[in-house]
């Protein structure tokens, strides 16, 4: 049995690296770094490494929980529906079924499902369970094949543990460069990093609150509306639908025809 106090330290560690795009290191290479390091077995590294995700993903239901509080003061009878959703979810077995497979099954990306269930205030322990039970084997199995690939060229687990720490400092440095929006350095000569989980994050926003200036009540903007949609598009359609004409149109087949002459005769 490894001490505790590595124990704790590697579940805080991976928490930390599940939480923070901008640490995010594959968590099999950090867990075979305290494995070699700590000479411990195989399979409570990996459960701790799994409890260190699913405390990372908690925080991200209980963020997105909290900020849709704040964002909007429920009155008492969206609140009294709303504890009644979650009881009907907490006694529903699909529920908990559907929660707990999505969960543990890769396919799903946690930085969308964890801050949806928050958001709705959903139950949390379905899910966290699936991550428990999904994330244990994966993570033995990853950590296995990083800690066999540091033994290969060392002979010792001090000194692979040592070429493994290097290589994720190495990981961490290209990630962090990758992160780096370089074209923004180059137009204002100012850094600025790339949230590396915008895209699934704004798939949640209509449930965390209202959105940015300019945009709909579920947080989504014009411009997110197909790819490639000019917003000013959205302006002339609005025009067409309530008769108007639209700015700059000055197609001559949309022309009114020219008024009859006082004699009624048609112009020559």
């Amino acid at each position: 049995m490894p001490d505790p106090s590595i124990l704790v330290a590697v579940l805080l560690l991976v928490a930390l690296v599940e939480s923070s795009p901008l640490v995010r290191l594959p968590v099999g290479l950090l867990l075979a770094v305290a494995l070699l390091a700590s000479g411990a077995d195989l399979l409570p590294i990996a459960l701790v490494g799994a409890a260190g995700v699913t405390l990372a993903r908690l925080g991200l239901a209980l963020s997105a929980r909290r900020g849709r509080d704040r964002a909007s003061a429920a009155s008492p009878l969206a609140q009294a529906q709303r504890e009644a959703l979650r009881a009907r979810l907490s006694g529903s077995g699909a529920y908990t079924r559907i929660t707990f497979s999505l969960a543990a099954l890769p396919g799903i990306p946690p930085t969308f499902l964890f801050p949806l269930l928050g958001a709705m205030r959903a139950p949390l322990w379905p899910a966290l369970a699936g991550t428990l039970v999904g994330r244990t084997p994966l993570l033995a199995l990853t950590t296995a094949v990083f800690a066999w690939l540091g033994r290969i060229g060392d002979g010792s687990d001090s000194d692979a543990a040592l070429s493994l720490g290097i290589l994720a400092l190495a990981l961490l440095v290209f990630r962090t460069f990758g992160l780096v929006d370089w074209r923004h350095r180059a137009e204002t000569g100012k850094f600025r990093m790339r949230d590396a989980d915008a895209g699934a994050m704004r798939m949640t926003g209509m449930f965390s609150g209202p959105g940015a200036e300019g945009g709909g009540s579920a947080g989504w903007s014009r411009a997110d509306v197909g790819v490639g949609h000019d917003p000013a598009d959205a302006d002339i359609i609005e025009g067409e639908f309530l008769g108007e004409e639209a700015a700059g149109d000055d197609d001559p087949d949309d022309d009114p025809p020219p008024a009859l002459p006082p004699t009624g005769l048609a112009p020559g």
